[in-house]
C-alpha cells in the first residue's frame, strides 16, 4: 500500500490536553503521530466529526507549550474505550 499523505508523520506519543466548542473543561489524551497539517490522537473522549478543539501538548524536556486549534476530519474506533481522532489543524 502507498501512501498518500502530502506530510510526512512523525510518531509522538506526548500527551495532549483539549477541550471542544468553548467548554473550559479539558479532556486528556495522547498524540500518536503528527505532521506539518495535523496530528492523530486516541482518546476515551467522546468527539463528533467536525468539532473545533483548543489543544496543548507540552514538551517533556523542557516544558515548552505548543498550543493550536483544530478541527476533526477522521474517527477511527480503536478497541472497546479509546477512539483515535484525525485533527486538521486551523491557520489563521
Amino acid at each position: 500500500m502507498t501512501e498518500k499523505r502530502d506530510a510526512p508523520r512523525l510518531t509522538i506519543g506526548a500527551p495532549i490536553r483539549f477541550r471542544m466548542n468553548d467548554d473550559n473543561r479539558y479532556a486528556k489524551g495522547v498524540v500518536v503521530d503528527m505532521s506539518r497539517t495535523g496530528i492523530l490522537l486516541e482518546s476515551d473522549q467522546d468527539i463528533e466529526l467536525g468539532t473545533v478543539i483548543d489543544a496543548e501538548i507540552e514538551e517533556e524536556h523542557n516544558g515548552a507549550i505548543l498550543r493550536f486549534s483544530g478541527v476533526i476530519v477522521r474517527i477511527e474506533q480503536i478497541g472497546v474505550h479509546n477512539t483515535r481522532y484525525g485533527c486538521r489543524f486551523e491557520l489563521g
